[in-house]
């Protein structure tokens, strides 16, 4: 059965999360060349890269801005979620509850106006950032493209687990699905027809990078 239509669907944030720990500067690969590396020197159909939009701070604004600019200038599809600003609350922080465990039970004297610095530290809410739509939009596309037989092989650059019922329902319609990630995914490895685990060496070919950034790969 011949599979010649590729298709790339680039969940941002986990495929960013994973080159950074292995030190790699996602922002400045030319993922035409990467997707192709990855179908083993075929040429995909299309690439869609899926991100969260960035609305605070000036420079992460303008640096994410150029970032979406070079993936426009190489053909990438891109798809905008949001990024919602949340607060934990404080008996729901782990680093806050050691921190209260210590103070109640240490023997150390601590001098009265650190502790009580440190217990006003423990009852405050810390803020964090939870992207919206991204993973619904990549896993909608996903199937809605199968569906309408858009795509013969599918290629997810993640490791999330939350995208196995999508990967099962493109491959009940009889597509297949590849996903690689420098960061294991155990439960997605399972659902895929295969999983390719990305090390740091795969990276060291300097034609996976924009020519502006070629010769400085890692991070």
């Amino acid at each position: 059965m011949p599979q010649n239509r590729f298709m790339v669907f680039i969940d941002g944030s986990n495929w960013y999360h994973g080159l950074r720990k292995i030190q790699v500067d996602s922002g400045w690969l030319d993922y035409r060349r990467v997707a192709k590396k990855l179908m083993h020197g075929r040429e995909p159909q299309a690439i869609h890269y899926y991100v969260g939009k960035i609305s605070s701070g000036r420079a992460r604004i303008a640096a994410q801005n150029r970032f979406l600019k070079r993936l426009e200038a190489q053909g990438v599809r891109v798809s905008l979620g949001r990024i919602e600003k949340n607060r934990m609350d404080p008996t729901r922080n782990p680093m806050a509850q050691e921190l209260i465990e210590i103070l109640t039970s240490s023997e150390a004297v601590i001098p009265e106006a650190v502790r009580e610095k440190l217990n006003r530290i423990c009852q405050e809410s810390i803020p964090y950032y939870v992207e919206k739509q991204t993973d619904v939009r990549l896993a909608v596309d996903l199937i809605s493209k199968a569906h309408r037989n858009e795509y013969d092989v599918a290629y997810l650059l993640s490791a999330d687990g939350d995208f196995v019922p999508a990967v099962t329902e493109a491959r009940r319609l009889g597509k297949t699905v590849c996903a690689a990630s420098a960061s294991p995914g155990r439960q997605l490895t399972s659902a895929v027809d295969e999983f390719t685990l990305l090390r740091e060496s795969w990276f060291d070919d300097p034609h996976l990078v924009m020519p502006e950034r070629r010769g400085r790969i890692r991070s």
